[in-house]
């Protein structure tokens, strides 16, 4: 842990930054590859995507550069649910002289259908394509959003077998027939992961309100030295709230053991404070 100081009006502040593991350097590594090669080509994006279908209903749109050298390095990019066939990523990467797939699982528009074991096969299904297009070496998945866990949970997979969503640990295991046949070549060479979340459970835990005893009721049924947005508790309509640590600790007691505050290391003792920022004000 190196510590970083600076000044912001006129007051000492103290950051700690990690050092570099194996993993962290590997990804800075893959993207400023991927960066000199944005900056290196001269390709013209594609014009006319080629509808490809996939099996089990998942699909994707192709696109290659309309010009250029042949792409050596493929993207995909997808999501759980939302249709990423004409993603951003179709129309910039193709221009850098690169070849995506934009791809939509068979849960399409459906969370309700959602079975993640079924996602990680529409994954693998866009990964063993591509790797068959002629001249491609690399293929990389795009996280964005919900793409975030729906590409790491399949690399996840690939790298690991069934096993990995398997064990007295999970609370749903996953059936280790229907993920059988990853091969070494399914793994993707990368993920970049675009303002990806860390998955619907835990986005559901932190949207929850300890504070709330009965859902039907949730405005009539308040634990008051739990309202996070009660003033006696901290909370500050105008500007930046501050939880002492008493509140706060109850607080995460009360939604779960797996949410706890975030600071900047372990031995930083200030209670916890959530920035106003002109964005959270509207």
């Amino acid at each position: 842990m190196r510590e970083n100081q600076h000044i912001t009006g006129g007051e000492r502040v103290t950051r700690r930054t990690r050092p570099l593991t194996a993993t962290r350097k590997w990804a800075l590594s893959t993207a400023l590859a991927a960066g000199m090669a944005l900056v290196a080509t001269g390709a013209s994006a594609q014009s006319n995507p080629r509808f490809i279908p996939l099996g089990g209903a998942a699909k994707g749109a192709l696109y290659v550069p309309d010009s250029g050298p042949a792409p050596h390095v493929a993207f995909l990019a997808i999501h759980r649910t939302s249709n990423y066939m004409t993603h951003i990523s179709t129309r910039e990467l193709p221009k850098r002289g690169f070849m995506v797939l934009g791809m939509n699982p068979r849960f399409d528009n459906n969370e309700a259908a959602v079975d993640w074991e079924d996602i990680a096969l529409d994954v693998r299904a866009g990964v063993r394509f591509l790797r068959s297009q002629p001249g491609i070496t690399r293929v990389i998945l795009i996280g964005h959003s919900g793409g975030g866990p729906t590409t790491s949970y399949y690399q996840a997979v690939a790298e690991n077998g069934p096993a990995y969503c398997q064990g007295s640990n999970k609370l749903v295991e996953c059936n280790p027939t229907r993920l059988a046949g990853f091969v070494a070549s399914d793994k993707a060479d990368g993920i970049v992961f675009m303002d990806a979340h860390p998955g619907n459970t835990v986005n559901t835990l932190r949207s929850l309100n300890a504070a709330v005893k009965n859902e039907d009721e949730a405005f009539e049924t308040i634990e008051h030295h739990l309202d996070p947005f009660s003033v006696s508790n901290g909370f500050n309509p105008t500007g930046d709230s501050v939880y002492s640590d008493l509140p706060e600790a109850v607080f995460h007691r009360a939604v779960g053991p797996h949410e706890r505050p975030h600071r900047h290391s372990a031995e930083d003792p200030r209670p916890h404070a959530i920035r106003q920022t002109s964005a959270n004000r509207r």
